[in-house]
């Protein structure tokens, strides 16, 4: 497992548990669907088959040494940023000894300056290590790591079991599945047609499997359904949720069905507008909403911030923000995003 670079490999058990449970797999056949994906990934690696000859660690290590020997002998020095950022990229390779299936990656992305012939130089490097996909030994790595984990996510999904049931408790999962062997007891299911008319299914982009089992028999249950969501929200994957499963309902849900919600009732028309016009070369026309709501005096702005760093660049924002405060619009109507918490709490 080390070879793979896997932090915790107990988190990586935790969500194929997960996905055993939410897609409601047995032992067997859980035990089948992970080694065929193994096999199946090693195909698409290498469809022609494994190398002849394996690549090794040695290897990509006395190639990265000779890399770096031969860009000290250019002359004369290349002391190109590109050329310098490369060899301490060599240097870090090779004092890392590390032994992991990254390294490889990490050389094939290493880059030198050109005009000097620096990058002719490292492209021996790159090109050895972009075969390693096809390298044999990596295939068996793959088919050993695989095993072990079926094992220890069998094993950990009988202990937890047993584990509630000595003491007398369901989590979540478990409710759902339990609703859904209720569903398929015909008797209890004519009494809720008898309670039930309607079934309002909210924020469907984050089904999974079990619920939507569920939701397919309380179909037929209740004479009126409305499932309403939004597959593009699908990429969060909460609670195994599955943004593929989502799609396929509706492709093959009937077209005199289904129906696209064209308004937009909660943001000012300048940003509906904006977000309509941005997204609409990705996601299709289906983007472009109409706007309910009017749009706001100041419509939308587009702050270019003068700064060589971070730091100047959170205090411009602020200083922006405080101005904002100061013509009169609430801090609690201001939101920043940010692309990691680390960042929000700099700013």
């Amino acid at each position: 497992m080390n070879r793979f670079s896997l932090g915790n490999p107990q988190d990586l058990v935790l969500e194929l548990l997960q996905a055993k449970r939410t897609n409601l797999i047995n032992h067997k056949d859980f035990q089948y669907q992970v080694q065929t994906s193994g096999k199946d990934l090693i195909r698409i690696m290498a469809p022609n088959g494994p190398l002849k000859h394996p690549l090794t660690f040695k290897e990509l290590y006395d190639k990265a040494k000779d890399t770096l020997n031969q860009l000290g002998k250019l002359k004369p020095p290349c002391s190109t940023k590109t050329t310098q950022d490369a060899i301490t990229s060599l240097r870090r390779l090779i004092a890392g000894n590390a032994r992991t299936w990254q390294d490889f990656l990490k050389a094939v992305k290493i880059k030198a300056g050109k005009k000097s012939g620096a990058d002719a130089i490292v492209s021996k490097l790159r090109v050895y290590a972009s075969n390693i996909l096809q390298s044999g030994n990596l295939h068996q790595d793959i088919t050993d790591l695989l095993n072990p984990l079926v094992e220890r996510t069998i094993s950990l999904s009988g202990a937890y079991q047993a584990f509630k049931q000595a003491r007398g408790m369901v989590d979540f999962t478990d409710l759902e599945v339990l609703f859904l062997n209720l569903l398929n007891d015909s008797a209890l299911a004519e009494s809720l047609k008898a309670d039930f008319e309607l079934v309002v299914v909210d924020e469907f982009q984050d089904t999974n499997p079990i619920q939507l089992a569920i939701f397919q028999r309380l179909k037929g249950i209740a004479d009126i359904n409305r499932w309403v969501g939004d597959s593009k929200q699908a990429i969060y994957g909460f609670n195994g949720a599955d943004a593929e499963l989502v799609g396929m309902v509706w492709d093959h849900t009937p077209p005199g069905s289904r129906h696209i919600l064209p308004n937009n009732y909660r943001s000012q028309a300048g940003l509906v507008q904006l977000v309509g016009m941005l997204f609409k070369p990705i996601f299709g026309k289906e983007v472009v909403l109409h706007p309910a709501r009017p749009g706001s005096p100041r419509g939308i702005e587009r702050w270019v911030l003068k700064s060589r760093n971070y730091h100047q660049e959170y205090a411009a924002l602020a200083v922006g923000i405080t101005q904002l405060k100061n013509e009169g619009i609430r801090l609690r109507d201001i939101a920043i995003l940010t692309r990691t918490n680390i960042n929000a709490q700099q700013i």
